[in-house]
């Protein structure tokens, strides 16, 4: 998949795995591409270019029959190696493959490599092992899915700088003035980015209720972040005292709350976010009071109805991109600051290497002896 604008070499959400079963055929935009996904004979997950090469027709419009996708237009069918397998009027021909790419089915999610193949690790998928959790010893996981009319790059923004949960999810999550008196942390380890905020000493407010009960804990937002824009967050409230001695450490293995924010480009100014959270029954004393149905309510509620308007409002309200804005930072905005270099680096590496190998490529081929 050619878009220099993008990072390539890494590993983008697709589409949770339950948008694929019962024979679906996925058809989903990424990175200025059309693509579709599907599972093939072994029911494993496959995703080709939406596009015949016969007469470049949408393989969308076609049907999935054991695997296999047909052609709506002239009938060729393709397997979930963009293999030609069928021509129903012919002989195969030689030249009819569709690109395919790498896809990993892995906690919940359908997740693609738009890069070279043979490149692709498993292992650098991050990890979002609580969705698997749902209805397993009384926990709940609640997924959705928002098409969001704004450059990726703002929801990252959004995410990584938790403190406009004060103000624009006073609705939902924030309005009690908690995090004006929080400590922002940057901590970065690497491959991952942390950006998050530590609230000693809060007082507890019932989450259904919305109102006082007079306990007073410790109160932690932990948004990690993976190249290009996976995130997930750790949510966390702790006897008071508890665990201060953690205040500067990872804090995965603390009981808490998680969700996922998984943002994938759909083109210049649009993109898709893929969201998930969970209710574990082992989130300690102070994280309870909602079932499932109330807090799928939530989170709509914070996701799409509040962050949604806001963010496209700032697409539309911006009159060139984020630089060339010179736009105020704040102290807080250092996640999504570090986040942006850092994709930009990476971007700009893998461009760097890919230039060497096209370059190496023309030597190569110019000395070659002319027949």
């Amino acid at each position: 998949m050619e878009n220099r604008k993008y990072l390539l070499n890494c590993w983008y959400g697709l589409g949770w795995a339950t948008e694929i079963d019962d024979g679906q055929l996925l058809s989903r935009k990424i990175l200025g591409r059309n693509l579709i996904a599907f599972r093939d004979a072994e029911g494993r997950p496959a995703a080709l270019r939406d596009r015949c090469p016969h007469r470049m027709a949408p393989l969308s419009r076609g049907v999935l029959r054991d695997g296999v996708v047909q052609c709506q237009y002239h009938g060729l069918c393709f397997d979930g190696a963009g293999r030609c397998v069928e021509n129903p009027l012919g002989p195969l021909p030689e030249r009819a493959r569709v690109e395919s790419f790498a896809v990993v089915e892995r906690d919940k999610m359908l997740w693609i490599w738009p890069g070279d193949a043979a490149l692709a690790d498993p292992d650098q998928i991050p990890d979002y092992s609580f969705q698997n959790h749902d209805g397993v010893d009384g926990d709940w996981v609640v997924f959705g899915y928002t098409h969001v009319e704004a450059d990726y790059q703002l929801e990252t923004d959004n995410l990584l700088d938790l403190s406009h949960t004060e103000f624009l999810h006073a609705g939902s999550f924030g309005g009690r003035g908690f995090i004006q008196n929080g400590e922002f942390q940057l901590r970065d380890f690497g491959n991952e980015i942390h950006s998050n905020w530590w609230m000693p000493d809060i007082p507890f407010i019932d989450p259904k209720t919305r109102t006082p009960t007079g306990k007073r804990l410790d109160h932690f937002l932990d948004m990690r972040w993976n190249a290009p824009s996976n995130m997930r967050l750790h949510v966390s409230f702790l006897p008071q005292g508890v665990h201060a001695d953690r205040k500067d450490t990872k804090r995965d293995d603390l009981p808490g709350q998680f969700s996922a924010h998984i943002i994938t480009p759909e083109d210049d100014g649009s993109c898709h976010y893929f969201w998930s959270a969970n209710k574990p029954t082992g989130a300690g004393p102070f994280v309870g009071g909602l079932d499932k149905d109330a807090g799928l309510a939530l989170f709509k509620l914070a996701f799409e109805v509040e962050d949604k308007p806001m963010i496209e409002a700032v697409e539309a309200n911006m009159e060139s991109d984020f630089w060339g804005e010179e736009p105020v930072i704040l102290p807080n905005d250092a996640g999504g600051i570090r986040a942006r270099r850092r994709l930009a680096k990476l971007i700009r590496d893998e461009q760097a290497a890919a230039g060497g190998k096209e370059a190496q490529a023309d030597k190569q081929r110019l000395a070659q002896p002319a027949e």
